[in-house]
């Protein structure tokens, strides 16, 4: 029995002979049944991972969550940490990076809770097993006991699985369709093209081909913090990435929350606890822009204001906008848009901007004028640090000299097997090509149709490629800075007249991987080509 409820006890037993102490008895007895209930309930808990000891002044549930005395992230159970730690430790184990490791958890939580979904240990309909529902049919990925096997499952989800003659045998006396011939590799991660500028969504579906293409993206939050635990020893939410100075506020609750990078989540849960009479708030989704695709790879977010149309409408949206903007370092925020007015980072001397038809897209609907709400643009994940990529000043335009615009983003015809993705500017042969911003070239050679290619890798998702060059003057891994030299304008690749006539510099802006329009890109930070 606990000290304390012996004492109660016994004090209470040399008081029972007058009614003063028989209340005081009651009262001992009442004491010692709480007492012994709490000794009872806090090993259970503890037991169970159901209290969660969070450290003095943490905020936004970013500081360590320990579960069970070892470090883990909340809502998680040991069981689930494990699994995911095993398969950070092969990823690390294979050469691939933290992101490769992001990308293998989400999965698993999608598609088998990290393990504790009990249906993964037998094969479905579709003869999928595992923490990642890889095929156990002859002629797929391995038998039931290889895919049960994390580490085994988790090289293969990287690696890809070569199909083997044994298992094209096995695939044919069982009467099964193999996943192909002898040698075919069933495509793992790093047979996926550019899977490093993929959207986490994106990258995993190429792999899984799941018919829930959009789940993945919901469990990115939590990959990141389990990754970021297993890598600093440090159980860190993925919104403490980033220094000290990023705002930090509770979880919203809102639905928005679903599919954005930290920036843009940490937009909508603090707009959403400044700001509590904002009901709505828009996130992932596709929108009809010309600007970039911000929205679609989850780095906007659209505050819808009540009452818009009314003079406290039109103050609230002025304060949240304003809000936006003078935050903009803490909040990761790369430009705001509201009543067709525009404030970019990149040029933020300038204030807020007229709003032109070509860097804010517009319509008859007030939504697609952006009068309704207050669209805030993200970096992704960059709340608190330096200037982030592509958010410097010092953005320039791809030439040098004199050019002129002619065939834009998005034009189709007999030119190219598909649409346009980029905007080509005719100039004389030897015209000097630019970076536009700073960065490290990734590809300086041949590339078939754009002929003699370089790409610039600016971080966070965002390339800038410049195609059909005379000569190259940089090297792959070589670091350039805005408005340094990286070649010169030809006519090399599919240019069509070939001659003086047809010198141009193909410019494209890729996000994550997809082509964006240049023209507006460009002129939503200042630079008008």
């Amino acid at each position: 029995m606990h000290p304390a409820a012996r004492f109660a006890l016994q004090a209470g037993a040399q008081l029972a002979r007058s009614r003063t102490a028989r209340t005081l008895l009651l009262a001992a007895l009442i004491v010692w049944l709480a007492v012994s209930l709490v000794m009872t309930l806090i090993p259970l808990v503890l037991a169970a991972g159901l209290l969660q000891l969070q450290p003095a002044g943490s905020n936004g549930g970013c500081g360590p969550i320990t579960i069970g005395g070892g470090g883990s992230v909340a809502g998680v159970t040991s069981q689930q940490a494990r699994t995911a730690e095993t398969i950070w430790a092969v990823t690390r184990a294979v050469g691939l990076s933290e992101q490769a490791a992001v990308i293998a958890i989400a999965t698993a939580i999608q598609e088998s809770s990290l393990g504790a979904d009990p249906t993964m240990t037998r094969p479905n309909s579709d003869g999928d097993a595992g923490v990642f529902q890889q095929r156990v049919l002859p002629g797929w990925y391995g038998t039931l006991d290889q895919v049960l096997d994390v580490g085994y499952a988790t090289r293969t989800f990287l690696l890809g699985h070569t199909v083997t003659g044994d298992q094209v045998a096995a695939a044919r006396a069982a009467g099964v369709t193999p996943a192909g011939p002898v040698g075919y590799i069933i495509p793992g991660l790093v047979q996926i093209p550019g899977w490093q500028q993929l959207s986490l969504t994106q990258a995993a579906q190429a792999v899984q081909r799941s018919a829930f293409p959009d789940a993945y993206a919901r469990h990115e939050q939590t990959a990141l913090a389990l990754v970021a635990t297993f890598t600093t020893g440090t159980p860190t939410a993925a919104l403490c990435a980033g220094s000290a100075g990023a705002l930090m506020c509770p979880p919203s609750g809102l639905a928005a929350e679903q599919g954005l990078t930290s920036d843009a989540v940490r937009v909508v849960r603090c707009a959403h606890q400044h700001f509590p009479q904002i009901t709505s708030i828009g996130g992932v989704g596709d929108r009809p822009s010309n600007v970039d695709d911000d929205h679609q790879t989850g780095r906007a977010v659209d505050v819808m204001i009540p009452t818009w149309d009314t003079p406290a409408g039109q103050l609230l949206g002025d304060q949240v906008a304003d809000w936006a903007k003078t935050n903009a370092a803490t909040l990761g925020v790369k430009y705001v848009i509201w009543q067709a007015r525009i404030w970019s980072v990149a040029r933020q001397t300038e204030g807020w901007r007229p709003c032109s038809a070509r860097s804010c897209y517009a319509g008859p609907d007030p939504t697609l004028s952006h009068l309704d709400h207050v669209h805030i643009s993200v970096y992704g994940n960059t709340a608190g640090t330096p200037t982030p990529a592509g958010g410097s000043a010092e953005l320039v335009s791809p030439l040098a000299g004199a050019y002129v615009p002619t065939a834009g983003f998005g034009q189709c015809g007999s030119s190219w097997v598909a649409c346009h993705t980029g905007q080509d500017l005719a100039a004389p042969v030897g015209t000097p090509i630019r970076a536009v911003l700073a960065g490290t070239v990734t590809t300086a050679g041949w590339a078939g149709a754009y002929g003699n290619l370089v790409v610039i890798d600016h971080g966070r998702g965002l390339t800038t490629w410049y195609a059909h060059q005379d000569h190259l003057t940089v090297t792959v891994g070589q670091r350039v800075t805005a408005g340094e030299t990286v070649g010169s304008v030809g006519f090399t690749g599919n240019v069509k007249p070939v001659g003086p006539a047809g010198a141009h510099l193909h410019f494209e802006v890729r996000i994550d991987g997809s082509p964006v329009d240049p023209v507006p890109w460009l002129a939503a930070r200042g630079v008008t080509l």
